[in-house]
């Protein structure tokens, strides 16, 4: 089998299972649908995701600092990196909620990529 008869076999494998679900072709299953019908939620986990980060980076900073005695250089380096990878975090949320609303229903890309 090639990887297009693949696909092939897996859009009408999505289509009976959204029958039997009987939910309509076009409409929204999965996350697409849990973000979409949930910008409350979305903004909940940023949100904890933004603290989150400082937070663990934060206790890193300040563990190695007592350990190694360099007060407070390394809690400041730890926070500047927590914030960067709560940016990163919310970064790659939007990404995947701009990418769920530009594919529709499937909350797949045209390359194969979830």
């Amino acid at each position: 089998m090639t990887e297009e008869d693949d696909r092939r076999a897996l859009k009408k494998l999505d289509a009976r299972l959204r029958r039997a679900r009987g939910a309509p072709d076009g409409g929204r299953s999965g996350s697409a649908a849990r973000l979409a019908g949930a910008p409350l939620g979305l903004a909940i986990r940023v949100s904890v995701e933004m603290v989150a980060s400082f937070l663990v980076a934060g206790g890193i900073g300040l563990l190695l600092d007592r350990w190694l005695g360099t007060k407070p250089w390394l809690l400041l380096v730890f926070l500047l990196l927590g914030g960067a990878a709560g940016v990163m975090s919310v970064y790659r949320t939007s990404r995947q909620v701009a990418r769920q609303a530009e594919n529709g229903a499937d909350g797949d890309s045209p390359d194969g990529e979830p």
